[in-house]
């Protein structure tokens, strides 16, 4: 019985959160201002659902560029760090790519080469 009084505990407590940061949120929207966006940022911090938050954040960040406010999400620091992970390690990866890939290219072009020849002809038959 305990666990359920303890989950039911952290859903009314997410919940709380939840409404506290929309309505900081919505604050935020109606007077936009460094200090609402602050406040709405703090609010959205305290917010479990991943959902929920990146919703919440992405109208922080509207409202915030729209006039110029200073933003800086979580998300968007921890999407840029995995970002750079994955640019890291697909730089890595394609570089053994590049090879295979460099003479793919000049086939492709060999492709087109003669289309271009026929359409270059066909005028000149027109003409005679």
């Amino acid at each position: 019985m305990k666990k359920e009084t303890k989950e039911e505990k952290e859903k009314k407590e997410e919940k709380k959160n939840t409404e506290a940061a929309e309505k900081a949120v919505v604050q935020m929207e109606t007077t936009p201002s460094q200090d609402s966006v602050n406040a709405a940022q703090a609010a959205v911090k305290k917010v479990k659902d991943a959902t929920q938050k990146q919703s919440l954040e992405a109208r922080i960040q509207y409202i915030a560029n729209y006039y110029g406010l200073t933003y800086e999400s979580d998300t968007a620091a921890t999407q840029q760090t995995q970002t750079d992970a994955n640019a890291n390690a697909n730089a890595n990866a394609n570089a053994g790519v590049a090879g295979a890939n460099a003479t793919v290219q000049p086939q492709q072009q060999q492709q087109y080469a003669p289309a271009a020849n026929a359409g270059a002809e066909e005028p000149a038959e027109a003409g005679q």
